[in-house]
């Protein structure tokens, strides 16, 4: 009871936070590769470095393998070609990704304390906000080489030949993402993405008869 005349003294209850509820994980999904997408057309310049490499490497290659024949002498120059067109689908495509999350990891993982999103969803975003640029940097790719080589004629052999590659460069994206996310910074990504390529160089049975 208080006495006559006294004031009644406020006290301040402490703040009860609630948990925030986090969204489900196809809206997660779907924000985050809003965002992605948004932060690749503000940064165009990587979209049209992976073009002109694709470009510049196609040529080149192009021009070491020019106009193939279709004779017995010319097998192993045509499986050397195969070969080029797998290496190049992996290792550019590894090398450039492995930069990634070191770059995006405290913000990330900022987010991801805060309940905002889980891991799939952003991981599965991060790849496919890179589909289209690695899609179509590798078409340019094929397209030129598979031409100038004088691989085998016919639009459906030469889709197989595009799919064939493009497979192989998204999986070697989602792998270089993956790596990123595992090693502890840049630098060590960068060391072991060569090494993680080549292991799939060597048994992809090119070299072995």
């Amino acid at each position: 009871p208080l006495r006559p005349g006294a004031e009644e003294e406020h006290v301040a209850m402490p703040e009860i936070h609630e948990p925030s509820r986090q969204p489900g994980r196809g809206r997660q999904f779907t924000v985050l590769l809003w965002r992605a997408l948004l932060n690749q057309t503000r940064n165009p310049a990587v979209t049209r470095t992976r073009i002109i490499q694709s470009t510049v490497m196609s040529v080149l290659i192009g021009l070491i393998f020019l106009r193939l024949s279709h004779s017995q002498q010319s097998v192993r120059s045509r499986l050397g070609l195969l070969a080029m067109i797998m290496m190049s689908s992996i290792m550019p495509t590894l090398n450039g990704v492995v930069q990634v999350f070191p770059a995006e990891k405290e913000l990330f993982l900022r987010e991801r304390a805060s309940n905002c999103y889980t891991t799939a969803p952003y991981y599965v975003a991060r790849v496919m906000a890179d589909m289209p640029s690695q899609i179509l940097s590798m078409i340019i790719y094929i397209v030129i080489v598979y031409w100038m080589g004088n691989l085998n004629a016919g639009f459906t052999n030469f889709l197989i030949c595009v799919c064939a590659a493009l497979l192989t460069a998204l999986t070697a994206h989602a792998l270089g993402i993956a790596i990123s996310a595992a090693v502890p910074n840049a630098a060590v990504g960068t060391g072991l993405a060569p090494l993680v390529a080549l292991f799939q160089v060597l048994f992809a049975g090119f070299f072995v008869q």
